[in-house]
Order: structure tokens, then sequence, then C-alpha cells
């Protein structure tokens, strides 16, 4: 049997280069590893420090649909106030 796990981090470290010299993420720190072959949506919103390993069938979820679920409420308590889509940091 054939062990691939160290070329499998390579191939991961390439892909963190990669995506560090295009600037697909907002920042991608030292002796970072991506496995993951999908980039979200708003990538420039996440931030990989150092020592990371990102493995396979990872999802980053950068946003959600809360002001549509919000916005469906009956409109008698919300006075017919509307919720907007928020994309960034969530303080």
């Amino acid at each position: 049997m054939v062990d691939n796990s160290a070329s499998t981090h390579w191939g991961g470290v390439k892909r963190a280069e990669y995506a560090r010299k295009n600037k697909i993420y907002a920042r991608i720190g030292e002796n970072v590893s991506i496995q993951s072959r999908i980039v979200p949506v708003y990538s420039e919103l996440i931030k990989f420090h150092n020592n990371i390993a990102v493995a396979r069938k990872v999802d980053f979820c950068t946003h959600d649909i809360i002001h549509k679920v919000l916005n469906r409420l009956p409109e008698d308590g919300l006075d017919n106030y509307k919720f907007k889509e928020h994309i960034g940091c969530i303080h």
C-alpha cells in the first residue's frame, strides 16, 4: 500500500502558495496547507494565520441568508422593516 499523505500535504502547500500569490484570500500566513479545491464565495474575507492545515471537503460560510428569513416574518410585528444583507465581519 502506498502512503500518499506526504504528497497530499505538499499539494496543499502548493495550493496555498498559489492562493497567496493570486490574492484569493485576505491573508495566508506561513506553513499553510489547503487541501480543499473549492474557493468559497467572498473568499477575500477569510484570513489564514500561521500553521494552518485545511482538510478536504471543508466549507467556509462567509454569509448566510438570515435577512431573507427575517423578511418573510409577518409584517405586523416589524413595522414593515426590511432587513438588509450584511457582508463582512460579524461583531
